[in-house]
């Protein structure tokens, strides 16, 4: 059982930010669940512009919090997510939707690796292009197969 040390108090969306409320946690699990972004090179270079101390400081929190797991194979060293990462799935949708809700203009950003595992696996995926407004298809079509695409990213994160 997981549980938040010093937490400021026992209400769920608090312990929900307490563990990956903090912007760069959450980029971070967001690669690992879309991207397969496994190595600190891979998320130096996201786009988000991570510092250094900061991407070793959230690396190690979220490996404390059983987020991630890190795996050494020599020199190579991956970070895998959980479980609980996994579990994150339903609400990583939900915050993406909401993120196209509210800035319509949004850059595709990570987005991009969303919509190839979906346009991988379904038929009537509609395709957006360069200008920001044409998301809005893709972010209607997602609301209306929220479910299906829910099952399909949860299926997708390889957990160790």
């Amino acid at each position: 059982m997981n549980k938040v040390e010093n937490k400021r108090s026992d209400c769920p969306v608090n312990t929900a930010l307490e563990v990956w409320g903090d912007k760069w946690s959450l980029l971070i699990l967001r690669d690992v669940i879309l991207g397969g972004v496994k190595n600190y090179n891979d998320f130096l270079n996201s786009g988000e512009g991570i510092s250094t101390n900061i991407l070793a400081s959230r690396l190690l929190s979220l490996e404390e919090k059983n987020l991630l797991v890190k795996n050494k194979e020599g020199r190579k060293i991956e970070y895998l997510p959980t479980e609980n990462t996994r579990k994150l799935v339903p609400s990583l949708i939900e915050i993406i939707l909401w993120g196209m809700y509210f800035d319509e203009e949004v850059e595709i950003c990570k987005v991009d690796l969303l919509y190839q595992l979906l346009d991988s696996n379904f038929e009537d995926v509609p395709e957006y292009g360069e200008q920001p407004s044409s998301i809005i298809p893709l972010r209607n079509w997602i609301e209306e197969n929220k479910e299906k695409v829910k099952k399909l990213v949860y299926e997708n994160v390889i957990i160790k």
